[in-house]
């Protein structure tokens, strides 16, 4: 009997898009990172009203914690209907293999892809740098990633000038 609930399965795709959204908006103007905090009124024109109205919607962070809420309400589902049929420890491990199965694969070919792509790269453009940035998120306008973005293109002016 297929038990999926579509309706939850909506909802977390309505959460990725959200993401997707907040993350390309505010990619393209990070003026918007501070205002989608800042009350109505005190907004510097209207022209921002419609922009922080839909990151009040779609805000990205919000959408990653209603996802992964909502993900944990699937997975205790999951687990409930293991117990139905069987006793909890074998419950317990039938769960825990099913997501392993599921998650492992696709982690381990994430990997091997990643490990291909940046051989290319290596192969490509020996000279190149690898950074990492330490305690770092994934949005450019953090000062950390900032910070290395700024001194990667000074570095790259500083090679294009001496060419």
């Amino acid at each position: 009997m297929n038990t999926r609930n579509h309706a939850l399965d909506g909802v977390r795709g309505i959460a990725a898009v959200a993401v997707v959204y907040g993350h390309t908006i505010l990619g393209l103007d990070g003026a918007l990172v501070g205002p989608k905090v800042t009350p109505f009124g005190a907004l510097p024109t209207s022209a921002w009203l419609a922009p922080k109205a839909v990151l009040m919607v779609a805000n990205g962070e919000s959408a990653v914690a209603l996802f992964f809420l909502l993900s944990g309400c699937v997975l205790r589902a999951s687990l409930v209907r293991a117990f139905e049929d069987l006793p909890l420890l074998w419950a317990v491990a039938d769960f825990g293999v099913r997501r392993w199965l599921r998650l492992i694969p696709t982690t381990a070919a994430c990997i091997v892809i990643m490990a291909l792509v940046f051989e290319g790269l290596h192969r490509a453009w020996p000279e190149a740098q690898y950074t990492v940035v330490p305690d770092a998120g994934h949005a450019a306008f953090e000062p950390g990633i900032r910070s290395e973005l700024v001194r990667a293109t000074e570095e790259m002016k500083r090679l294009l000038q001496a060419a």
